[in-house]
């Protein structure tokens, strides 16, 4: 029954969906539809219930900024088709119907909602949004730019939309310069990617927090200064992880993978700890 209904929204709105059409579609009785649902919004609330997108926040390896695109371009993508006119009917039946309010609101609005607070949390946890943003007001802007253009001006929605709403939003949340970073520590000295842009005395502190390489084996000594290198770099000038120098730190995406696990073993506040309290000796 639910998928004559999803049907027939895709074929007729949701203005003109009715029991009576879904009954005659779908080859259930009226008495037996009602048994289950109240009215017409119910059993569209169903139809969207099984269309609603990922359960989970992370939906493919990469940064939680990443994947916060994706969730915000496939809502795009959701709401701009037929999709998208059931949702508008739906809000708009709920504007004198307080059942459907509340289940629209608990039922699906929450579930995306909570998706995209967990990413920015991740995000905060990655170094890629300020800890201090309110995350109920960023995540309001976000969507709230898809939800006025399906309700209010009609313009058409598409992922570059959505992309260009993070962009913009993200211009005011990364995070500037580390006011209590180390100094730079120059251009390299030994060797290329810029492995020595940590100093020895650095390397020689930091090191041994590092995690033991897999007993199978491991990206070499030489290789993780490289990449903690990059980390360093990233931490201390606020650019993207992807504007890091490939020439000085090697990929982008693995200096940003060992990040993420370094931060979520609990190593990195304790590196960044190491390298503050040596610049702090330097200074006395």
């Amino acid at each position: 029954m639910l998928d004559a209904t999803t049907t027939l929204l895709r074929d007729v709105g949701f203005a003109r969906l009715t029991i009576d059409a879904i009954s005659e579609r779908s080859g259930v009785a009226k008495a037996t539809i009602y048994r289950w649902w109240n009215n017409r919004s119910d059993v569209a609330m169903e139809a969207l219930l099984g269309q609603r997108g990922p359960s989970e926040p992370f939906v493919h390896e990469g940064s939680a900024l990443s994947n916060l695109r994706t969730h915000l371009t496939e809502a795009a993508g959701f709401l701009s088709g037929p999709t998208g006119r059931l949702v508008a009917g739906i809000v708009g039946d709920a504007q004198h119907d307080a059942q459907i309010a509340r289940a629209f609101r608990e039922r699906f609005l929450a579930q995306r909602r909570t998706l995209i607070m967990r990413l920015l949390a991740a995000a905060v946890a990655e170094g890629d949004v300020r800890p201090d943003v309110d995350h109920d007001v960023l995540v309001d802007l976000l969507t709230g730019a898809l939800y006025y253009r399906l309700l209010v001006t009609g313009a058409p929605l598409s992922a570059d939309v959505a992309d260009r709403a993070l962009d913009t939003v993200l211009q005011g949340v990364r995070p500037g310069p580390a006011p209590d970073a180390p100094p730079s520590a120059g251009p390299p000295e030994h060797g290329e990617h810029g492995r020595a842009a940590l100093s020895d005395d650095e390397w020689s502190r930091v090191a041994p927090l590092l995690p033991a390489p897999h007993p199978r084996g491991g990206r070499p000594q030489a290789d993780l200064r490289m990449v903690l290198a990059g980390i360093v770099y990233r931490h201390r000038t606020g650019i993207a992880w992807r504007d890091l120098p490939r020439d000085r730190f090697g990929p982008w995406q693995t200096v940003w993978k060992w990040h993420r696990h370094l931060v979520e073993d609990g190593t990195w506040p304790r590196i960044w700890a190491s390298l503050r309290s040596g610049t702090e000796a330097d200074e006395v």
